[in-house]
């Protein structure tokens, strides 16, 4: 999961895909990922579509 981790950071800019309710995809930049108890976490609001998007359609 480090090396994972470290690649992303290195990268600076990542992108996510994700999945609407009509079917659709999205991707979208992101650029903050971190690592906490083994796993990786990127940041965003729950608010937001994209979090939205990834708790119906993990």
């Amino acid at each position: 999961m480090n090396k994972v981790h470290e690649f992303i950071k290195a990268c600076g800019t990542y992108y996510l895909a994700t999945v609407d309710a009509n079917g659709q995809p999205g991707v979208r930049p992101f650029g903050t990922i971190n690592i906490f108890d083994g796993k990786l976490y990127i940041q965003t609001g729950k608010v937001k579509d994209c979090s939205k998007q990834i708790q119906a359609n993990p």
